[in-house]
């Protein structure tokens, strides 16, 4: 695949990778010797403890108290989070390992590379537990795009969106959102798209998440690497030339601004 494109401006608001594997019972006691592996990358560490609870918009107090019997007091799942000076956040728990990045705006391009993360937290983990299947790999991206005007053409010069604009126009709503989950070959790929409010100017936000399944762990860079791939490609259907045009202003120009549409 041809190298893509590294904008200057943009508009990755949040990385996040996960594994997913079956209940690892012995994972407390190794998990001392995967901190000491990443320790330098992700110094700084706490435990938590997590429980379910019930939300329920239930009237009736006896079958409120029903589903409260059901749920019981729960399980509770300890997760391990590792954090870099950085701040990207590295968590792990007793069925899967997630990284979680505010920071990285390129995946494999660039001086900061996402997939560098990736291929860090994994391999030293495989090293530790050495899981040979992995139930799930997803890899998701939000993105936060500039909306120049609160007009259903105005948008359409500057994204492909999948928002019903010709039956609920973008002057009269006061939300709009649209979600599809499709299958793409081997991999399944959820995209959302809603309007979003952020420092007073609307913006659309884009959440792209893709997933394989019952990947060999030998196999989990490259499925990485493809997942990578499909969202990009979903990412740069998306949007127009406009939006290129403002992601490829250097960060340097405070004054930048989405320019209005014609």
């Amino acid at each position: 695949m041809p190298p893509q494109e590294v904008f200057p401006r943009s508009l990755v608001k949040q990385a996040i990778f996960q594994i997913r594997f079956p209940n690892l019972f012995y994972l407390a006691d190794r998990i001392g010797e995967f901190q000491i592996k990443v320790m330098k990358t992700f110094p700084k560490s706490q435990l938590m403890q997590r429980r379910q609870f019930l939300i329920t918009a239930e009237q009736d107090k006896e079958k409120r108290e029903q589903l409260a019997d059901n749920l019981g007091d729960g399980p509770t799942v300890s997760i391990w989070c590792f954090e870099s000076e950085k701040g990207v956040k590295l968590e792990v728990s007793q069925n899967s390992l997630s990284l979680v990045s505010l920071r990285h705006k390129s995946y494999r391009q660039g001086e900061e590379r996402f997939r560098d993360a990736i291929e860090f937290a994994c391999n030293n983990f495989l090293e530790v537990v050495k899981v040979p299947l992995l139930k799930r790999v997803g890899l998701r991206y939000t993105d936060v795009g500039p909306v120049p005007e609160r007009r259903s053409d105005a948008l359409k010069q500057y994204y492909n969106t999948a928002l019903p604009l010709h039956r609920f126009p973008l002057e009269q709503a006061d939300e709009l959102r649209c979600m599809a989950v499709v299958r793409r070959g081997n991999f399944r790929l959820r995209y959302s798209e809603s309007l979003a409010n952020e420092a007073g100017n609307q913006n659309l936000l884009m959440d792209t998440d893709a997933w394989a399944e019952d990947v060999d762990s030998s196999q989990l860079l490259g499925v990485a690497d493809q997942l990578h791939d499909l969202l990009w490609d979903e990412f740069n259907s998306s949007i127009r030339d406009p939006v290129r045009d403002y992601m490829r202003k250097p960060l340097e120009d405070k004054q930048v601004s989405v320019p209005p549409s014609t």
